[in-house]
């Protein structure tokens, strides 16, 4: 996310409100990305306890 601040100070984005979208956006990515890795892990581990080898 600092990257997309360091690009609005180098003028590379336009204005600090499409910045803070962006920021948001990659943010909600990223928590989302978290969220699903967590689910996946937590039904494989589920799994391996109800069938243990």
């Amino acid at each position: 996310m600092w990257m997309l601040f360091t690009g609005w100070e180098a003028g590379t984005i336009d204005d600090y409100p499409t910045a803070g979208f962006l920021a948001w956006l990659v943010g909600g990515i990223g928590i989302g990305g978290s969220v699903l890795v967590g689910w996946a892990g937590a039904a494989r581990a589920e799994e391996a306890s109800e069938h243990p080898v």
